[in-house]
């Protein structure tokens, strides 16, 4: 996330049971609007060679705002993709 999570309206994007997505929230907004025009699929991989899918239902999908008071960093999630320095190989 490029941007800090204090100066931005973040949101929670769940997707079933399985899957809890924290996001900014207009990012939030376009991946609900792009997952209710989906359908679950079933994989067949033992009919033929190739990989066939089985259309099914549309995911349940739920968005729910939150505020930055909610959101608890763990000290071991860092929010930034890129090392904050340069990576140093050690030699043996």
């Amino acid at each position: 996330m490029s941007r800090t999570m204090k100066n931005v309206p973040m949101c929670v994007v769940n997707i079933g049971f399985h899957c809890e997505l924290l996001m900014p929230a207009d990012k939030g907004m376009k991946l609900v609007a792009l997952l209710q025009e989906s359908l679950l699929v079933k994989t067949d991989y033992a009919s033929s060679s190739r990989s066939k899918y089985i259309p099914g239902e549309v995911p349940e999908v739920n968005f729910t705002s939150v505020r930055a008071d909610q959101i608890v960093m763990p000290m071991t999630v860092s929010t930034s993709r890129r090392p904050k320095g340069p990576l140093l190989l050690e030699q043996s």
